[in-house]
C-alpha cells in the first residue's frame, strides 16, 4: 500500500467509510470506492484522488489525521474543537499548525454516475 493509500484509508475512514475498495492506482491518481455499510451494496461512493505520491501528505500530516480519527474529533466534517484547543502527541504546535493547513487544502473529489462533482474534505 502507497503513502495515498494509507492516507486515504484515514481520511476517508473519519468521514465514514468502513472500507475502501481500490480500483485504479496511477502515478498520478488514486481511483476507489468508499464503502460505507458492508451490508449494504448501495451505500458507496466512487472517487478521484488527483495526487502523485511524491505529493502526498507527510507523515506528520498523517499523524495528525490518525489523532482526528482515534480521538473521534471530527462531527461529519468539521472539527469539534478549535485547533488551539488540539495537542497531537508527536507533533510540536508549529508542525501541528502547518499539518492542520495542509489538511484543511486537502479535497477528494467524488464521482457519481461517471461525473466529477463533491468533495471529501475537514474544516474547521
Amino acid at each position: 500500500m502507497n503513502n495515498r493509500q494509507i492516507f486515504l484509508n484515514s481520511f476517508l475512514g473519519v468521514l465514514g467509510a468502513v472500507k475502501i475498495k481500490w480500483n485504479e492506482i496511477t502515478p498520478e491518481f488514486v481511483k476507489g470506492t468508499v464503502i460505507y455499510d458492508l451490508s449494504d451494496i448501495d451505500e458507496t461512493q466512487d472517487f478521484i484522488w488527483k495526487i502523485t505520491e511524491f505529493d502526498s501528505p507527510d507523515k506528520k500530516t498523517q499523524i495528525l489525521m490518525d489523532y482526528i480519527k482515534t480521538e473521534n474529533l471530527l462531527d461529519i466534517d468539521k472539527l469539534r474543537k478549535s485547533i488551539n484547543e488540539i495537542s497531537v502527541p508527536n507533533l510540536n504546535h508549529k508542525e501541528m499548525k502547518k499539518s492542520f493547513e495542509l489538511l484543511f487544502d486537502i479535497s477528494v473529489t467524488m464521482i457519481d454516475e461517471g461525473q466529477e462533482g463533491d468533495f471529501y474534505f475537514i474544516h474547521q
